[in-house]
């Protein structure tokens, strides 16, 4: 089921679940995307109590019950995150994938559908390293966007409803 406002503070915690400790970044850390973090052991974080400031900030959207509790993002294998200010995309969902082809579930698919439907930008961090950025059929990109998604060179932009089925269409 799918909430429809956005929660904004955590309603739950992450008990054993680490999808984040491998999905993001943390500079801090010198750690990069997609690498599973060197404190991070099958189910817990080893220096959660004083660990860096923006993995104390992170709170995925189903930390905050915008999913039901089994999507928990070590058991869907997605980690859900919007950005509704203070982002180049804003307003975006952010999906990351923990498991490889976790992204076909039904769930992910609703989802990222609802958000464009909503005229809410889609960026999916495919598991692979491939980075797709999906446009509601309205949206045009900033030239700044523009500048960043041409540099980087790993960024596949589509319009909405390219998202059928989740393929790399």
């Amino acid at each position: 089921m799918i909430l429809v406002s956005v929660i904004q503070k955590p309603t739950r915690v992450c008990g054993g679940c680490t999808a984040c400790c491998t999905t993001h970044a943390v500079a801090e850390l010198k750690k990069g995307m997609n690498e599973t973090c060197r404190f991070c052991s099958e189910n817990s974080c080893q220096i959660y109590p004083t660990r860096p400031r923006n993995c104390q900030a992170f709170h995925c959207e189903w930390m905050k019950g915008w999913v039901e509790e089994s999507y928990r993002p070590d058991r869907s294998g997605v980690v859900l995150d919007y950005f509704l200010t203070d982002h180049l995309l804003a307003p975006v969902l952010m999906i990351w994938e923990y498991r490889e082809g976790a992204t076909a579930d039904s769930l992910v698919w609703e989802v990222a559908n609802q958000s464009l439907e909503s005229k809410i930008n889609v960026m999916l961090w495919y598991k692979s390293g491939i980075i797709c950025l999906y446009l509601p059929p309205d949206r045009k990109l900033s030239s700044q966007l523009k500048r960043v998604i041409h540099a980087s060179r790993e960024i596949q932009v589509k319009k909405f409803p390219a998202l059928v089925g989740w393929g790399l269409e």
